[in-house]
């Protein structure tokens, strides 16, 4: 995506991730290394645990839903925020009776960033 407006309802929703990931759709933007998705979980889909090579900030917007990130497992709802660093395992689920739906940020590999508090850089 090149520095530009556009109106995301015009964007396509498609299957996310088919490697991971059920019930699962998304609206994709890129700009470089940075990738940005706006997420659909449909009730009973998940992502399933796996690990990339990047990292991720989740932004939860709606519905609830189950995130765990390395050994630790909680409860998602709008406004949650979820940070993943490259390499750990981490997984979503919609627990809940609607659509979960999230921002996704992949981070490239190289980034450093502040923790959600703003307290400090994640290693």
């Amino acid at each position: 995506m090149a520095d530009e407006f556009l109106d995301a309802r015009d964007v396509e929703c498609r299957p996310h991730r088919l490697d991971v990931a059920h019930g699962v759709y998304a609206k994709t933007f890129s700009t470089g290394e940075v990738k940005v998705s706006l997420v659909r979980v449909v009730p009973g889909g998940a992502f399933t645990p796996h690990r990339d090579t990047w990292g991720h900030i989740f932004f939860f917007l709606s519905g609830e839903g189950r995130a765990t990130v390395g050994e630790t497992t909680s409860s998602v709802k709008a406004e949650s925020v979820v940070s993943v660093l490259p390499g750990v395992t981490h997984s979503y689920e919609n627990t809940g009776s609607s659509d979960l739906t999230l921002i996704s940020i992949n981070l490239p590999t190289t980034n450093r960033r502040r923790s959600p508090k703003g307290e400090g850089s994640a290693e």
